[in-house]
């Protein structure tokens, strides 16, 4: 049972961050992002469903660029992606599903909950850090073992056949800093070597991995051989004024106040340089705040 397992109170912390994919909000994927959308989430189905990433030396993917440009949101929507996977279709035949049950230690598939399978781990600097030593290697260790958790019923929704997991470490630099950086303490090291070592055995059919962060000098040439790189630039004005037109839409602003507020956050998009999603959003609130909207 997992209470005997020495990584037991690590993923019951790790809960807490854990989602079923089908509880993430849709958001409608900017323009820009369209694409990057389209190519994780194939790669992401090709290693649930056909096996691809059981011995694959990508684990996942890193996306690196300035703050603002919807890396974090992208990822979310892309763990929503998987929503439409069924496990069963693993099973080709019966002589397919007698083997797994057989591989599982010859417990029924009829004992497990058939509730949510695919679930969405959001991990940050706070979620690993501890004031005890070696605790925060133990819950980064137990993030590559969740799944164990989840099907030995760990969870508050019981026994899970064959889940699935997508991992996101928001702002890895926060956890993990290159060898190679001036700043990086003893403990990094102790952190770096746990996650390659986790990133190398674990099984990407089972645990896929992405990361993000806005500052790609701080992350480790080592984890770049394991994930994917995929460099993001701030969205063109125009996809920005497409999407302050849908949140003041969803915020029930009037039809003639919309078209205030958008050439008035137009006018302050154009004095920066490279405006990101975050600069719109606050642009939005701030116009619909000064001419009462609401």
């Amino acid at each position: 049972m997992f209470e005997d397992n020495f990584n037991a109170n690590a993923w019951k912390r790790l809960i807490n961050f854990c989602m079923p994919v089908s509880e993430i909000t849709p958001v409608e994927i900017i323009p820009d992002n369209k694409r990057t959308y389209d190519k994780c989430l194939n790669v992401l189905k090709a290693f649930f469903t056909k096996g691809v990433g059981r011995r694959s030396p990508l684990k996942g993917f890193l996306f690196e660029g300035v703050p603002g440009t919807g890396k974090t949101e992208l990822v979310r929507q892309i763990a929503r992606g998987v929503i439409d996977i069924k496990p069963s279709s693993r099973f080709k035949t019966t002589d397919d599903k007698e083997a797994y049950q057989i591989a599982m230690g010859k417990r029924k598939m009829d004992s497990y909950n058939k509730g949510p399978e695919r679930f969405f781990l959001f991990i940050d600097g706070a979620t690993i850090a501890t004031p005890k030593w070696g605790d925060a290697e133990s819950i980064l260790q137990a993030v590559f073992s969740f799944h164990n958790f989840l099907e030995e019923g760990g969870s508050k929704y019981g026994k899970i056949a064959d889940p699935r997991v997508i991992v996101l470490f928001d702002d890895i630099e926060s956890l993990m800093l290159a060898r190679t950086s001036e700043i990086a303490k003893e403990w990094h090291y102790s952190i770096n070597a746990v996650l390659f070592h986790e990133l190398d055995r674990v099984d990407a059919s089972k645990t896929f991995v992405f990361a993000t962060t806005n500052k790609p000098e701080l992350v480790d040439d080592a984890l770049r051989d394991r994930l994917y790189s995929i460099k993001f630039k701030p969205p063109k004005r125009e996809s920005l004024l497409e999407i302050a037109k849908r949140l003041l839409w969803d915020a029930g602003v009037s039809e003639r106040m919309q078209v205030e507020i958008l050439k008035a956050v137009e006018e302050k998009l154009k004095e920066k340089k490279l405006p990101t999603i975050r600069d719109m959003e606050r642009e939005v609130i701030v116009q619909c705040v000064e001419r009462k909207a609401w």
